[in-house]
């Protein structure tokens, strides 16, 4: 069975409430990862990663009739868990990684570098496994899996780039659902959640997108698709796709190729304040 939760501001810690314009429609999921997750639709519950229960605190306001996005505070159980994690150094996973530590699960780090991954994730209780060649051992017994690898998308494309960030998400994903559907089925990881991003659905001036809403015809549409499917092959108890938007966060991504032009002052307006945007704000 595979679950979806769309359109998220994922935060890394509880902060202040960022309105947003003309937030589109958000079907959220009783299966989220043990993060703080701000939508413009509540649940007062989340599921764990694993199907254990998640506390949520939610906070709503209402100005004008419009809609403004709340926060909801999701912490792990009180039970530990053992949680494999492609993509741990990248903007989101690091800072998940960092939450689960903090938490006291034992997070099994899968790279294909640990020494340099080692460096930079200093946190209690993590295992680093090569990804090429440790990778049943990594997924073996783990209570969950968190796919989050893939080549960055914030810069110039070029043809040999654009096949390295569709390898990147589709190859690794195809190569985990394979390994997964490998170990005997006691052994298998019990949810695996495999990122994707908003850009299945395309761009769009005025449509509202949900679950139901077909992709898009475009070449992120069409990596988001093949990425979904790869997970989907997984045999792991559920399987959850998690669509994503931008990763706003100082230390990388769009948001740091951009400040230095404002920096200097040479920055402008981003459109009219009326374009769709969903993001990711790590702080």
């Amino acid at each position: 069975m595979t679950q979806k939760l769309l359109h998220s501001q994922v935060l890394c810690q509880q902060g202040t409430l960022d309105r947003s314009y003309r937030w589109p429609s958000v079907a959220t999921s009783r299966h989220a990862l043990p993060l703080a997750f701000r939508t413009s639709k509540l649940t007062s519950k989340c599921g764990g990663i694993a199907g254990r229960s998640l506390h949520a605190k939610s906070h709503t306001s209402h100005h004008n009739s419009m809609r403004t996005p709340g926060v909801i505070v999701c912490q792990a159980a009180s039970e530990k868990m053992v949680i494999a994690v492609t993509g741990a150094t990248g903007l989101v996973g690091s800072r998940l990684v960092s939450r689960l530590s903090a938490q006291g699960h034992t997070v099994r780090v899968l790279t294909r570098n640990p020494d340099k991954a080692r460096s930079k994730l200093p946190y209690a209780r993590l295992q680093f496994f090569n990804i090429g060649q440790q990778l049943p051992d990594a997924l073996k017994g783990a209570t969950g899996v968190v796919n989050l690898a893939g080549e960055p998308i914030a810069t110039r494309w070029s043809a040999s780039l654009k096949r390295e960030i569709k390898a990147s998400r589709v190859n690794i994903t195809a190569h985990l659902a394979d390994a997964i559907n490998a170990l005997p089925e006691a052994e298998r990881p019990e949810v695996l959640c495999s990122a994707s991003a908003v850009g299945y659905y395309g761009n769009s001036q005025s449509q509202t997108f949900n679950e139901s809403s077909t992709s898009g015809r475009d070449y992120l549409a069409e990596v988001c698709r093949d990425w979904e499917h790869a997970a989907q092959q997984a045999k792991a108890h559920r399987v959850v796709i998690l669509r994503t938007g931008i990763v706003l966060a100082k230390e990388g991504g769009a948001v740091a190729k951009m400040l230095p032009i404002f920096n200097i002052f040479a920055g402008g307006p981003l459109g009219n304040g009326q374009q769709w945007c969903s993001w990711i704000h790590r702080f």
